[in-house]
């Protein structure tokens, strides 16, 4: 193969032979076009834009100078590229002026390759360095998605605006999804106790398994009810089916509740015999479809970490 130089405008995948000399380019490009490959899923596929984790913005108290704060953290700019801020920084606050109005922090790709003195602050000697990100303010009215994902805005003097939210980018991770119905004929329905008297009211209800689905926690529970038990006002009067209102209850890791509410047609006399006969219908021709949808999201933010050596 003989060496080139990644073309930032063309996605390709290099293939080496048995035995070819390699040249530290041809690593170069190589890690070039699994970034852009990277980039594009990013993108392409996930939408990512804004900010994942950390990267809280606040205003230093008792400084010589207004300065803020930066948090470490994780975003991805509109191109699909990671922005990592592997510790906290710190940033001059400017001030708005009538040329320029608001400014607007934001975090951007850094495009040059970080100097020695750099590197040493990763390994814990000084302040580390923002590896692969940069901060900038820039005046909101020029503000283009292209340079960067917006962390804060500038509002009185010497303070940040309150009421600024920057945008958060939704886990690349796909939500977890489960899914399955009972069968036919073999659900096992039961009487649901409305708390009332009996009357024209009558409750089914069935306890739905979903251990097989694998769900790491409580996800949204979807069900419906499959089939029709029909009834008639007479003895020979037509038939038509019962109205069935269903309802999730009891969610957990592990299943739901699955409840119906309906009506008992006919004479009063007749109400307990009804009901025995919608259950017995019911047991032979309703079953339950259901669907789970478990988001990947954090509960709780990550907590800023600096690594360095002891």
């Amino acid at each position: 193969m003989t060496s080139m130089i990644a073309d930032p405008h063309e996605i390709q995948r290099l293939r080496y032979t048995p035995g070819q000399d390699l040249l530290s380019r041809d690593f170069r490009d190589q890690a070039t076009f699994e970034s852009e490959l990277r980039w594009w899923h990013n993108r392409a596929l996930h939408g990512a834009f804004g900010v994942r984790y950390g990267l809280r913005v606040k205003v230093l108290p008792g400084a010589p100078e207004p300065t803020v704060a930066v948090g470490a953290g994780l975003a991805y700019d509109a191109f699909g590229r990671e922005l990592l801020l592997p510790a906290p920084r710190t940033v001059r606050l400017p001030a708005n002026s009538s040329n320029t109005g608001p400014q607007v922090l934001v975090i951007r790709y850094r495009e040059d390759v970080p100097s020695r003195s750099d590197l040493a602050g990763a390994c814990g000697c000084g302040t580390p360095a923002p590896q692969g990100a940069a901060l900038a303010w820039v005046a909101e009215r020029r503000l283009r998605p292209a340079d960067g994902v917006p962390l804060a805005r500038t509002g009185d003097v010497g303070a940040l605006d309150p009421r600024f939210d920057p945008p958060a980018a939704r886990p690349l991770a796909r939500p977890r999804l489960g899914h399955g119905a009972t069968l036919t004929g073999g659900t096992a329905w039961e009487v649901w106790n409305l708390g009332a008297e009996p009357g024209a009211l009558f409750g089914l209800r069935v306890s739905i398994d979903t251990r097989a689905a694998g769900f790491t926690r409580p996800p949204c529970y979807f069900a419906w009810l499959q089939g029709s038990v029909e009834t008639s006002l007479t003895e020979s009067g037509p038939k038509f089916p019962l109205p069935f209102f269903p309802e999730v209850a009891e969610e957990s890791l592990t299943g739901f509740r699955f409840r119906v509410v309906t009506f008992v047609f006919g004479k009063p006399d007749d109400a307990a015999t009804n009901r025995n006969l919608i259950l017995s219908r019911a047991r032979l021709q309703l079953s339950v479809s259901w669907l789970g949808i478990q988001m990947r999201h954090d509960d709780e933010p990550l907590p800023e970490v600096i690594h360095g050596h002891s």
